[in-house]
């Protein structure tokens, strides 16, 4: 849920983190599988 306290954590790890392939990339014209 988004009132869980992991969320936070959650964002600061994956949001424009070292696994992002393109950082700072808009997401504009992505594919969706």
């Amino acid at each position: 849920s988004a009132t869980d306290d992991r969320v936070a954590q959650f964002m600061t790890k994956y949001i424009q983190g070292p696994q992002t392939p393109e950082p700072g990339a808009a997401c504009t014209g992505g594919l969706d599988k």
